[in-house]
């Protein structure tokens, strides 16, 4: 059964070869630092731009495994989301979901136990170039697993870009996984994204956040729920790490070149429930 770092090793390695510049070592050792650097000011700057590859390849490499178990462990942590996994047939919503977290997340969790439902994925991304970075996970996991992702290009400030979509806002489950933080600093222009997803919701579907803890953040989604109507469920703020299973040394190349991918957080989690 093939573990997270498998899956992102593969993923990588066609990422790394598709990076054409002689000095790319060079250029993805720098755009980590300059992730990390911007991630520190976040709620300021907002998120970074994910358009050129090197960057995708620097987050994928650092956050995106890490990201991917928080979910994991979330699922563990919430009877209510593993009830609703309990279906021969899954809808999932990611927003901000380009940079593959969630799904890989409920790819972990299916694969660690006897369940095979047919997941069906929207992933709503503004960056078109996430496409070529995950192009071959459903192959990867195809052996285990019967998925299919639905990539649209949407950006949460663009009322346009997302008002005519019926189809994503039909799903039994959505997930915000560290999206929220990048896009706070545009909450204005943002909040109507989530009036609109939370009044298009079906009866009894749920939206996941997880996220680093922050109370302006915190406070900014537990806010646009409970204008919305949502149930909070289940809320959390937590010390999280990668499991045990997870055994990194398959990235040992790359972890010679770029250092360790993130392996623990503080991390704020939610699930609401659409009444």
């Amino acid at each position: 059964m093939p573990t997270f770092f498998d899956v992102i090793k593969k993923v990588l390695d066609r990422a790394y070869k598709d990076i054409d510049a002689s000095d790319k070592d060079t250029k993805i050792t720098e755009q980590l630092g300059a992730l990390s650097k911007r991630y520190n000011d976040i709620l300021v700057k907002g998120g970074p731009d994910y358009e050129d590859e090197v960057t995708r390849f620097a987050y994928v490499f650092r956050y995106s495994t890490a990201h991917a178990e928080y979910l994991n462990g979330a699922i563990g942590w919430s009877p209510d989301l593993r009830a609703a996994l309990k279906r021969e047939q899954i809808y999932i919503t990611c927003i901000g979901g380009g940079p593959g977290s969630d799904v890989l997340g409920f790819v972990k969790f299916f694969l660690s136990n006897k369940d095979r439902p047919k997941l069906t994925y929207f992933v709503l991304d503004k960056e078109q170039g996430w496409v070529e970075t995950w192009a071959d996970v459903d192959a990867i996991v195809s052996d285990e697993l019967q998925t299919s992702r639905n990539f649209i290009t949407v950006d949460v400030t663009d009322k346009p870009a997302y008002e005519k979509l019926k189809k994503p806002f039909e799903a039994d489950i959505f997930t915000l996984i560290y999206f929220l933080s990048e896009i706070f600093k545009f909450k204005k222009t943002a909040e109507p994204f989530f009036t609109h997803c939370f009044s298009k919701m079906k009866k009894g579907a749920l939206f996941v956040v997880i996220d680093f803890r922050d109370d302006d953040l915190q406070g900014w989604i537990d806010s646009l729920a409970e204008d919305s109507g949502l149930e909070t469920l289940e809320t959390a703020e937590t010390r999280t790490h990668m499991g045990s299973d997870e055994e990194k040394t398959v990235l040992a190349d790359f972890i010679k070149k770029f250092g360790s991918p993130k392996l623990q957080a503080s991390v704020m989690f939610r699930v609401y429930r659409k009444t």
